[in-house]
């Protein structure tokens, strides 16, 4: 005959195991917003390629970060004014 598995009862009981180890450099969530055009765009090359959306979203974060650090990207600042409209 099996033997009885114990349950405890004890909601606040502690469970066994070792705690996870933090990582060095863990995860944290982040967004950014992209053209309704810039996503239909992402989006394709999400069903050509199989991989989720933080996959490629993290390669793409990844590769521009190393781009910018190699020197291969120059970004430029253009300085634009506005008018706009003044309520009384």
């Amino acid at each position: 005959m099996a033997k009885k598995a114990k349950i405890n009862t004890d909601i606040f009981a502690k469970t066994e195991g070792t705690p996870r180890e933090k990582k060095a450099d863990p995860m944290v969530p982040f967004s950014v917003s992209i053209r309704k055009s810039e996503a239909e765009e992402f989006l394709k090359t999400i069903e050509k390629t199989g991989f989720t959306r933080a996959e490629i979203g993290r390669y793409a974060i990844k590769y521009f970060i190393k781009q910018w650090n190699d020197g291969k990207i120059e970004l430029q600042k253009v300085k634009v004014e506005t008018e706009t409209l003044q309520a009384p």
